[in-house]
């Protein structure tokens, strides 16, 4: 390559300029520089694999390096003793604040919001979609060349998830000596800087700390807009709708409307709406998955 370039790069700095393409041109290109073209097939999902992975998310629970990288958070934006005194009964007072507005559809994200977020709500979200994650293997809908949006991203929630369970099932693949290799993109959109914020920090440092050889993942920065006013996601085989439509002031069967115009730019994605349990957010759901 350097034959055609005006100086000469180093390997590494090749790799870097050219990864964020590797996914259209369907290149796996490893850590050590090593290409191939990468064929998109179903990911084996054998009762061996559905067995172990059933197994470890028996226990739902944050694996350490997550929790890792949100206390820092926390501790960075609270002080050390955040979880004791004054500090503390704040962010008791603002989860519960928050569980108010979420209920009445009028979630707000100060900054001390995110945080209240990533102590309440993120550690349940993240376990949940995990095991929804397992049901898209069971069904043949992952696969190992995959773009997937997260529409409404908050702090990084769907994001995190998806690629600790992709590095979970990547774990069991090498363990029963199944030689497979991903490329994911993932992109997302979310409308509050604090939240983008935090979404960049946290998926930076998780993908830093933690690679795979036999993964190549990339996320893109969040696009900042609300979902109804945001661009349609382009080629998605995967789009998810993670309890963001309940915050919409569109009526329920509206809300189908701008799902669908989202989805328009993919040919046949899969699309997810998760919604809070509670009587009103689960009739809206209903409406809008029939007006769908």
């Amino acid at each position: 390559m350097n034959q055609y370039l005006s100086r000469r790069y180093e390997e590494k700095e090749l790799y870097e300029t050219l990864k964020p393409h590797f996914y259209d041109l369907d290149l796996f290109c490893d850590t050590h520089y090593n290409c191939t073209k990468l064929i998109n097939l179903p990911l084996s999902a054998n009762e061996q694999v559905i067995r172990e992975l059933e197994e470890m998310l028996k226990t739902p629970r944050l694996p350490p390096a997550i929790e890792k990288l949100v206390s820092s958070y926390i501790e960075r934006s609270c002080g050390k003793d955040w979880h004791t005194g004054e500090t503390a009964r704040v962010l008791r007072e603002n989860i519960v604040k928050q569980k108010e507005e979420y209920w009445k559809g009028s979630s707000k994200y100060p900054k001390l919001r995110v945080i209240t977020y990533l102590l309440y709500h993120f550690p349940v979200y993240f376990c949940q979609f995990q095991y929804l994650l397992l049901d898209l293997l069971k069904g043949g809908l992952l696969s190992t060349k995959m773009s997937i949006v997260d529409a409404g991203a908050g702090p990084g929630t769907i994001t995190l998830s998806t690629i600790d369970f992709f590095h979970r099932l990547l774990d069991i693949y090498s363990k029963n000596r199944i030689d497979v290799k991903i490329n994911l993109r993932i992109d997302s959109v979310e409308k509050a800087q604090e939240n983008i914020d935090c979404y960049n920090e946290l998926t930076s440092l998780y993908l830093s700390q933690n690679p795979r050889v036999n993964a190549v993942i990339t996320v893109n920065k969040p696009a900042r807009a609300p979902i109804e006013k945001a661009a349609p996601a382009r080629d998605a085989d995967l789009i998810v709708f993670s309890n963001v439509l309940a915050e919409m002031k569109a009526a329920p069967a509206e809300r189908a409307g701008i799902v669908e115009t989202f989805a328009s730019g993919s040919r046949s994605p899969t699309i997810i709406i998760i919604e809070p349990a509670d009587l009103v957010n689960s009739k809206a759901l209903r409406v809008t998955q029939h007006a769908l």
